[in-house]
């Protein structure tokens, strides 16, 4: 039998949630650290306007990622622009557990659900 899949072209007017995919270096030997940051940090994250969710995962070569997903794309440019990312970023990047010698890495598409 045929299996039936929801198509639409990555152009159409059907509406797609965006994605962003950021990692940013850290020490692991101050995880605890990085922990204790991020649980403050992602209740306010995933309760911002636009973000539809948010998770975090740490990888064995010293990377903490962040895993965004916005309502659309009006909603992530509202984000990027806004006060709180900059603060955050910011905090971030002076964070004691931060890793500047690992450059930050970072992925932007429109989720694909048919994939």
């Amino acid at each position: 039998p045929a299996v039936a899949a929801r198509c639409f072209a990555f152009n159409s007017d059907t509406p797609k949630t965006v994605v962003r995919h950021v990692s940013y270096g850290i020490n692991l030997d101050q995880y605890d650290d990085m922990a204790k940051w991020v649980k403050g940090k992602a209740c306010e994250v995933r309760g911002a306007p636009g973000v539809k969710s948010a998770d975090f995962a740490v990888c064995g070569t010293g990377r903490l990622g962040i895993y965004y997903e916005f309502t659309d794309l009006d909603s992530f440019k509202a984000f990027m622009d806004s006060s709180f990312y900059k603060t955050l970023k910011d905090d971030l990047l002076k964070a004691p557990f931060y890793d500047a010698s690992k450059e930050p890495q970072q992925f932007v598409g429109f989720k694909q659900p048919n994939l």
